[in-house]
């Protein structure tokens, strides 16, 4: 009967079971104020049920299981530095685009371009009062 209500929490409850290896990879969420910050580490053993001991920066320290993630290191895998650079020269380059298209608009005004409409003249709105009746406050004191 434990055994049934057991798989019914967990797929009710979206539970997770983590297990991990000897020699594992993983990413491991240390403490560093404010805040947690994720490193790299490697599962030396396991302790408990949910307990492991792990290797961080040549310390062993003991985490559970709910702070641990998997980590999967393949060799073609670009590296975050690759990316950031990849990201920055498309970002260049769009910026150029944009730069030289406004300078083509700048250089040839056509008569499609926006002019201001009766809409950025008008007055703005009335605002709206409540219309409930409000009670005077009945303060506490000696009358």
């Amino acid at each position: 009967m434990q055994k049934k209500m057991r798989e019914q929490f967990d797929r009710r409850n979206g539970s997770v079971s983590r297990g991990y290896e000897e020699g594992a990879s993983v990413f491991v969420q240390q403490w560093k104020a404010p805040h947690f910050i994720w490193k790299k580490a490697v599962v030396k053993w396991r302790v408990g049920a949910v307990l492991y001991e792990v290797e961080v920066d040549g310390k062993v320290v003991r985490k559970r299981a709910n702070q641990m993630r998997r980590r999967i290191e393949s060799e073609g895998s670009p590296t975050l530095s690759t990316l950031l650079d990849d990201h920055v020269l498309q970002l260049r380059d769009y910026m150029q685009q944009s730069g030289s298209i406004r300078q083509q608009c700048i250089d040839n005004p056509t008569s499609s371009s926006r002019t201001p409409t009766d809409a950025t003249h008008r007055p703005p709105p009335a605002l709206r009062r409540s219309t409930r009746i409000r009670r005077p406050v009945q303060r506490y004191g000696i009358s």
